[in-house]
């Protein structure tokens, strides 16, 4: 979004969220809630949800955003306002009932990030890639690869699965 000149996207997505989140709850309330909601890459939507519907909230995390900001060429409002939204989203991830992270890596790196979070039980929950493969007829084959078989900061001793990961 380019939205004002490409500043406070942040901001902006989350202002979004909320907004679809507030459109939720006014249509759930005329109808039953869905058993589970799922939430990805922001976590902001998580004060509207639990507080308005009664559904299990799982919020699948990525890489801490606040570590990804250059800082040292940024001011102090920009400070301000950075911290501000890590905090609303440190916060945020407290409300969920399940917290997932795309890797082990990542699930260390969260835990250093946002001390809250040290006590949770981070579930890793590792995106599969989805390969097309095209034969000499034209033919096509869709296989589905854990990235599990790529995570440099598995625990399991045995790394042969890692040079062959199996196809299903």
């Amino acid at each position: 979004s380019n939205i004002l000149g490409g500043r406070f996207q942040a901001l902006c997505s989350t202002v979004r969220l909320l907004y679809v989140s507030w459109r939720l709850v006014h249509r759930f309330s005329r109808s039953s809630p869905p058993d589970l909601i799922v939430l990805d890459v922001l976590p902001t939507p998580l004060w509207i949800l639990h507080y308005f519907i009664d559904s299990s909230l799982l919020f699948y995390c990525h890489f801490p955003d606040q570590l990804l900001i250059r800082r040292q060429k940024t001011g102090v409002l920009f400070s301000v306002y950075r911290d501000l939204l890590n905090g609303i989203e440190e916060a945020s991830m407290n409300l969920a009932d399940t917290i997932t992270v795309n890797s082990k890596f990542t699930k260390r790196i969260v835990q250093e990030t946002w001390p809250s979070l040290r006590n949770h039980e981070l579930q890793v929950l590792y995106p599969a890639l989805e390969v097309v493969s095209v034969d000499e007829e034209g033919d096509t084959t869709t296989s589905i690869i854990p990235n599990k078989d790529y995570d440099d900061d598995d625990d399991d001793d045995d790394a042969s699965h890692k040079k062959d990961p199996k196809l299903f």
